[in-house]
């Protein structure tokens, strides 16, 4: 199942900014110019692989726009009062994707600066998935809660257009209809995987974490958590991995990886429920110090199954395709002469390996 394919309800997206449906009639920072209203285009790309699973490369599914003209200097506490949640579609033209609001926008009036500001997966202000109180001023605030079901998990991802004069952008990108303002949106959750440490011949069943914060409050403008709620929830990635007993197999590939609220996952208990052919075994232990679930990385744990259960934090990369990889399980750097598996280590030269991916 692609996830990336209609299941972005399940992420809840809760807005707070001021509502103003543009037209093409004047306002105070809006008026038909020329030859008046057109839908807007935007080129987009992505950082890094995204879906509701990581989606990689192109977006296919709606995103949200709110859009700020404003004559003296930004201070973030102007209103949306250009486009407020709108919502932008693709459609495949000649095997490229085009996108486009869904409504015509008159041009913003002269002599004014532009911002624009956007959020993927689109969500809108219905079964309490988007509140948007009209008497707010500012930035959107999202309150982002993850679903426990892994497969209604999205990539949340933000992007922000540069300060823009209003008449460049009108001259820009509406007076030619085959212009699109850029948009490059960047991850904002923290991809979980976990591969094999050394571990025996056996069955995988089940992956879980438990006693994850899992709602948090993001300011679109401002691309920044400013606050991660005390609630928890637990994590479970129902796998059914037949391990081969070579360290660094993949144990939750692309459909079941976790994308999870930033946080220090220190001490977060994990169990693991394996098959050795005899019967179901659970066995536990925490996530180790040094692995901060950053915004925008991929972090992977490499699981060993002795008589116990170790967990090692072995690769910090950004979420990108391609970059910087810190160190992988099955880089020979990563393993030492005993034939350990080598926890990361950002102090360790001989931990930091430049890949691509």
């Amino acid at each position: 199942m692609n996830k990336g394919n209609g299941h972005w309800i399940g992420l809840l997206l809760m807005v707070s900014a001021g509502m103003f449906t543009a037209c093409a009639t004047e306002t105070d920072n809006q008026e038909v110019v020329g030859t008046g209203a057109r839908y807007l285009s935007f080129s987009v790309t992505t950082k890094g692989a995204t879906r509701g699973q990581p989606i990689s490369g192109w977006l296919t599914e709606p995103f949200g726009i709110y859009g700020y003209v404003y004559a003296d200097e930004w201070s973030g506490s102007e209103s949306p009062d250009y486009m407020a949640n709108e919502k932008v579609v693709s459609k495949r033209v000649k095997k490229e994707l085009q996108w486009s609001t869904t409504k015509m926008f008159a041009s913003p009036a002269p002599d004014n600066s532009l911002r624009i500001y956007a959020y993927y997966p689109f969500s809108e202000d219905n079964d309490e998935v988007l509140r948007m109180p009209t008497d707010v001023e500012g930035l959107p605030v999202l309150t982002v809660t993850v679903p426990t079901d892994v497969s209604k998990q999205v990539d949340f991802m933000t992007a922000s257009s540069d300060e823009i004069s209003t008449d460049e952008f009108v001259d820009t990108y509406m007076k030619d209809e085959t212009a699109a303002l850029p948009l490059t949106f960047a991850h904002r959750l923290t991809q979980i995987r976990f591969v094999t440490g050394h571990m025996q011949a056996c069955t995988v069943k089940s992956i879980k974490l438990c006693g994850v914060k899992n709602s948090g409050t993001f300011i679109l403008g401002n691309n920044d958590w400013t606050g991660i709620a005390a609630t928890t929830a637990d994590y479970e990635v129902e796998n059914n991995v037949v391990v081969t007993g070579t360290p660094g197999q993949e144990l939750n590939d692309n459909e079941r990886r976790l994308m999870l609220l930033p946080q220090d996952p220190e001490g977060l208990a994990i169990i693991l429920t394996y098959n050795d052919g005899e019967g179901d075994h659970e066995v536990a232990s925490t996530l180790p110090a040094g692995g901060i679930w950053n915004p925008g990385k991929v972090i992977t744990y490499a699981l060993t199954l002795r008589r116990d259960l170790a967990v090692q934090c072995v690769s910090i990369k950004d979420w990108e395709d391609g970059g910087t990889m810190l160190g992988s399980v099955t880089d020979d750097t990563n393993l030492n002469a005993t034939g350990e598996v080598k926890s990361w280590d950002e102090t360790d030269d001989t931990n930091l390996t430049k890949t691509t991916e």
